[in-house]
């Protein structure tokens, strides 16, 4: 197995920091997702 590290974008100081940052921006996107999908389904059960 090689030595060699990974490099990180570079607004993040270390590897670490930007998988918090990933994890992070899924879990908002997974939220946002479930309030707009359950608000569509809400209206279409009100409104049917």
């Amino acid at each position: 197995m090689s030595n060699h590290t990974v490099p990180v974008a570079h607004q993040f100081d270390d590897r670490e920091q930007q998988k918090d940052a990933s994890t992070l921006g899924m879990w908002i996107f997974l939220a946002t997702e479930i309030l707009f999908f359950g608000g569509m389904f809400m209206g279409y059960i009100v409104y049917r």
